[in-house]
């Protein structure tokens, strides 16, 4: 795992990042404690780094990360859902979607999303439209090849957080 973590999340081939994340999440069943107390915690701040790679390779890390530990029986804490949920507001306030990696990043964050949902990590309501609203802005600006791979997530965050629009 600290291979992964170190070296691989944040590696410059977005196809790397993609790899190290899902292996990140099939690893999570050797140690559940590890992965949700000591991994979940140190790619969090991540997500906000100034470098794209780290941001998009930890993104999408934490979001197969929560998803695994849930396919697990694991439950995180509240303290760590709220980190959790409050990744997406805190990548929107800083502006990461801006400039050459918007558009991966818009990807990452949507990945994000469907996995919180399939999850249903505990959101107040101001986050749970922020989240479709994000949504709806990243099935906006991505690409047809994006659009078509996300629009799921659209029909997941309304499914599992019961949004009526």
């Amino acid at each position: 795992m600290d291979e992964l973590l170190s070296n691989k999340i944040s590696h410059s081939e977005k196809g790397l990042r993609e790899l190290a994340s899902n292996a990140l999440s099939n690893l999570v069943k050797y140690d559940l404690e590890y992965s949700a107390n000591f991994v979940v915690e140190k790619l969090i701040p991540c997500t906000l780094a100034t470098d794209l790679c780290m941001r998009h390779g930890d993104t999408l890390a934490v979001g197969e990360l929560v998803l695994a530990l849930n396919n697990c029986g694991y439950t995180l804490p509240n303290d760590k859902q709220k980190g959790v949920a409050g990744m997406v507001p805190a990548i929107e306030k800083a502006r990461l979607y801006r400039g050459k990696g918007g558009e991966i990043m818009r990807a990452a964050v949507s990945r994000f999303i469907e996995c919180i949902s399939i999850v249903n990590i505990t959101l107040t309501d101001k986050i749970k439209r922020s989240l479709l609203e994000t949504i709806n802005e990243n099935l906006r600006h991505l690409t047809v090849k994006y659009r078509y791979f996300y629009l799921p997530t659209f029909f997941l965050i309304n499914k599992f957080y019961n949004f009526n629009s």
